[in-house]
């Protein structure tokens, strides 16, 4: 996009996340876990196998959520990040996004410590054998 003004990529991304937000608004199927249980059983499964922990870590950073490519895209391309959240929102963006948005940033940023903390333990531990 960079043969287009900022002007016009801004609108372009706006019209982006309108799409997005019809694209989520579709129902999972009726067959699909309710989001609320499958986050509950993974973080109680992070708390009882911590090493299982890490393998969603690695997993989470391979696919990153919504959230985690808007932190990304707000640092590379702020045009596009900005557009995309006002476009999802309408330019009426609730607190409880930024909020959420927190909350996603915080989680993931405690696991990848977590996560380096584990390899470098294995490390030590190996090197010491």
């Amino acid at each position: 996009m960079s043969g287009y003004s900022d002007t016009e990529q801004y609108v372009y991304v706006l019209e982006a996340g309108r799409i997005l937000r019809k694209i989520h608004s579709i129902p999972a199927p009726a067959t699909q876990e309710d989001w609320e249980i499958r986050f509950n059983r993974i973080v109680w499964c992070a708390q009882k196998a911590p090493l299982f922990a890490s393998g969603i870590v690695w997993c989470a950073q391979k696919a990153p959520l919504f959230a985690s490519g808007i932190v990304w895209c707000a640092q590379k391309a702020p045009l596009f990040a900005s557009g995309i959240v006002n476009g999802y929102f309408d330019d009426n963006v609730p607190m409880g996004f930024w909020r959420l948005l927190a909350l996603y940033i915080s989680s993931n940023t405690l696991s990848s410590v977590y996560s380096s903390i584990v390899k470098t333990f294995s490390r030590s531990i190996k090197s010491s054998m």
